[in-house]
């Protein structure tokens, strides 16, 4: 008989497996943890299965989530009201399929001026990633949602380039939610 947690069904617990398998390992174990463990274990089992069947992480691309994620209007302005600097700190250290599924949530005000800051090569890939898509719309405004609660919360938005190094490496939903490495 196959376990599932009251609030979620064996198909949610299906399109979540589908989402995690889509994050990197940081992000993914840090989405897990805020799950109860006997939930945790089975969306492992169903990711491993995934992972071993060789199913794409990109399979997840379409899927919506049931309740689509509100935003809050404040926080979003606070999200344009960015520098590129701003934003250049902020995603420091973030993937580039992470960074790609920010900068293709809207047309920033700050994204122009922040990609003149890469390197050519990584300008284009991000590019090419932001038109090819490749997270799901609902978890592109769940990632969206959090990093506006992160920086509401944050008391200075404009962090130093060595407070960024301090979790350089780390995903950053790991890093929204509370998974912060302590230096």
């Amino acid at each position: 008989m196959e376990r599932t947690d009251p609030g979620m069904g064996a198909q949610g617990q299906r399109r979540a497996a589908l989402l995690l398998h889509s994050l990197s390992g940081a992000d993914r174990a840090a989405v897990l943890q805020r799950f109860p463990q006997d939930v945790q274990a089975r969306l492992g089992e169903l990711v491993r299965e995934l992972e071993e069947l060789g199913i794409p992480p990109r399979a997840a691309e379409g899927i919506e989530l049931d309740a689509p994620v509100a935003l809050p209007a404040d926080g979003l302005d606070a999200l344009r009201r960015l520098s590129a600097a701003q934003a250049a700190v902020a995603l420091h250290g973030q993937s580039t399929q992470t960074v790609a599924a920010i900068l293709s949530l809207e047309d920033w005000p700050w994204q122009a001026a922040y990609l003149e800051t890469l390197a050519p090569h990584l300008r284009q890939k991000l590019q090419a990633l932001q038109r090819a898509g490749g997270i799901a719309p609902a978890l592109r405004r769940a990632l969206l949602e959090q990093f506006t609660q992160a920086l509401q919360q944050a008391p200075d938005t404009r962090r130093s380039a060595a407070a960024a190094d301090r979790v350089a490496g780390r995903g950053l939903i790991a890093r929204l939610v509370g998974k912060r490495s302590r230096s």
